[in-house]
């Protein structure tokens, strides 16, 4: 439980740090939307993008399908992590 603990808790030090202070406050929710979407999502691509493609890189049976399903969770997510990040950070 240790690793997984650690591992998220980088993940979120990592996109309070990376994406949360890019996303634009004072332009009206869209424009909050919109960076948050663009920062978190880039941040998502990058986290589980990593994931996938090493799980395609080394699991032969790895479903390409599911790879393109998970990357677009993590740019959902990482959105979603930047959006509420901005009203708390």
């Amino acid at each position: 439980i240790i690793p997984a603990i650690l591992a998220y808790s980088v993940m979120v030090i990592s996109l309070s740090t990376l994406a949360v202070p890019n996303v634009t406050t004072n332009g009206g929710i869209v424009s909050r939307l919109l960076t948050s979407f663009a920062w978190g999502g880039m941040w998502g691509l990058g986290v589980y993008g990593t994931y996938d493609m090493t799980n395609l890189a080394v699991i032969k049976s790895y479903p390409v399908v599911t790879a393109i399903i998970d990357l677009l969770w993590g740019v959902v997510l990482g959105a979603i992590g930047a959006f509420t990040g901005s009203f708390v950070i």
